[in-house]
């Protein structure tokens, strides 16, 4: 690779590359040719040449009739070719069996996608294994890089013109970047879980470094004959929310592509925040949204999930008349336990119908109440290992729809600092907990979870609403007096029935409330020493706003 290759280096910290030829599931490098016997051609490794002379290498499956097909493109970090054992690196995450050995991670199965007249193509973006260049991360670079691919797809002599991306995760963050340029043949997206800002989703929760799940997702990004923007080193070297982590968010505005976003009540600390704000912010004006309870590998590989993402791209791709048709505009999952659940369709999201109503917190009784308490009073705990409960019991069945939000009067008592992890609970009415499906591969998640840390209170007053503060993250306002600051933590979307006699809890904590290894996230570091003091009273009304949808039968 000759060094004008070279010349757009990303600024940030770098990683110099792992030799992808030591990974013990790469193919090696090369252009080859196979042929299956359920007439899909594969071509490996075919160079393309980006605008500015870079060249980076695709996988394309396609039928092996002549003709003219759309394409699926899938763009993501993580390599190209199948390099994930399901059962061995996330177990739990309970893929149904069917999945063809050229199923790349994340992304979908050529197999099950060719012989319904795709093509589909997997790429290796820049910097990654051996396509040249340093790899960027959710940059313009990056989607100017997509950009080149989709027009270069939509002029080959199998392409019908159309194209469309999808896939999980990565597959599905990099079509924010391409769709903002709106490039001419970009028909449709299918965005499955999709994390829009880096810093508020999943490397810096609330303020509060998330290092762990950092290390483990640059661990498989990082396989490059050159280097990688090194994300894990920037969470040290940007702890604010600045330059290096605000030109990684898209304009959502500029989106104006047919799109079907799925976003999973499961899935906090990753992708659930920037799915819906997603929703909320793009300006297409054909969209549909899948809000459900579902762990996300397992949702998008169902055979429901299938079919539904065949029914999308059939009708804007193939121009069939599918059942999309007859959706409405929300897919609405409300979740009652792991395996318990009730389906409907609503026209918007956050339901027009939903009343935000704020709970008192008390302190002296550990309860919520509709009425803030008449005294004043405190509850204490071990900023690092402690926690502060509080209960809220139902009367009725009530649902629970939508974002929430903490109003908190704290104290640190021997810290200039307070990092809160804050989360909802349910408790059935024999008192026992009632877990939940979360990230892509646990049983053992919880209603709902927020964070701040609470030097980064500052709210930016254009984007905060009262059931969704938006902390500025710019600049740092440490606790140097004694006493309590008012903070307001976000909670992130959630769906849940609440049935009569079961109760609702809020915790919040110094510590990780759930816990979990591997691609988990978790905040090893935090500013928590001494004491943290919950304030409660009429003058310091500290309060959890909650989205109430329905209340009785």
């Amino acid at each position: 690779m000759t060094t004008d290759r070279l010349r757009n280096i990303p600024q940030g910290p770098l990683r110099l590359g792992k030799d992808p030829d030591t990974d013990p599931h790469y193919p090696g490098h090369g252009y080859r040719r196979t042929e299956f016997d359920d007439g899909i051609v594969f071509e490996r490794d075919v160079a393309v040449e980006l605008r500015d002379g870079t060249t980076i290498y695709v996988d394309v499956f396609r039928p092996a009739d002549s003709g003219n097909y759309p394409v699926l493109l899938g763009w993501a970090p993580f390599g190209k070719h199948p390099h994930v054992d399901w059962d061995r690196d996330f177990p739990g995450a309970d893929i149904p069996p069917g999945n063809s050995a050229e199923a790349a991670f994340e992304a979908v199965d050529p197999h099950v996608w060719v012989p319904w007249g795709y093509v589909v193509v997997n790429a290796d973006p820049r910097g990654i294994r051996y396509s040249e260049g340093i790899a960027e991360f959710m940059t313009l670079q990056e989607g100017e890089d997509e950009y080149d691919l989709i027009e270069w797809l939509a002029v080959q002599p199998w392409s019908s013109g159309r194209v469309a991306t999808t896939g999980v995760s990565y597959f599905a963050m990099s079509a924010y970047r391409a769709a903002e340029l709106r490039p001419p043949h970009l028909t449709a997206v299918v965005l499955w879980e999709a994390l829009t800002d880096f810093y508020r989703d999943v490397k810096l929760h609330g303020g509060i470094p998330s290092l762990t799940m950092s290390h483990g997702w640059m661990q498989m990004t990082s396989w490059s004959n050159t280097a990688v923007e090194d994300l894990e080193a920037a969470i040290r070297e940007h702890p604010l929310y600045d330059d290096y982590w605000q030109r990684r968010v898209a304009d959502l505005t500029r989106i104006e592509v047919p799109m079907l976003l799925v976003s999973s009540w499961a899935n906090h600390g990753v992708h659930t925040r920037g799915t819906f704000e997603a929703w909320e912010r793009i300006s297409s004006k054909q969209k549909w949204l899948d809000a459900n309870g579902r762990k996300e590998w397992e949702y998008f590989y169902s055979p429901e999930s299938v079919a539904r993402q065949r029914a999308f791209l059939d009708h804007f791709l193939h121009d069939r008349q599918t059942e999309l048709a007859e959706w409405a505009p929300v897919r609405l999952e409300v979740r009652e336990s792991l395996h318990r659940s009730s389906v409907r369709w609503e026209q918007e999201y956050p339901l027009a119908r939903t009343e935000f109503r704020p709970y008192h917190l008390d302190a002296d009784s550990g309860r919520l109440s509709p009425q803030p308490p008449s005294d004043v009073a405190t509850v204490t705990y071990p900023a690092d290992t402690g926690h502060a409960l509080f209960d809220l019991p139902f009367d009725t069945d009530t649902e629970i729809v939508g974002p929430a939000a903490l109003r908190l009067w704290i104290e640190a008592v021997g810290s200039d600092d307070a990092d809160l992890f804050v989360g909802l609970r349910k408790f059935d009415a024999e008192g026992h907990e009632v877990n939940f499906k979360y990230i892509g591969f646990s049983n053992e998640g919880i209603v709902a979870l927020g964070w701040l840390r609470v030097s980064h209170r500052e709210l930016d007053p254009e984007r905060s609403t009262p059931a969704r503060p938006y902390p500025r993250h710019a600049s740092e306002q440490r606790l140097y007096q004694r006493g309590p600051v008012y903070v307001e933590v976000p909670i992130l979307d959630s769906g849940t029935l609440f049935e009569k006699g079961s109760r609702l809890q809020l915790e919040i904590a110094g510590h990780d409330i759930v816990q979990g290894a591997g691609m988990f996230p978790r905040h090893s570091e935090t500013r928590n020493k001494g004491l943290h003091v919950i304030h409660t009273g009429p003058q310091r009304q500290s309060s959890l706003l909650l989205p109430i949808v329905r209340e009785g039968s």
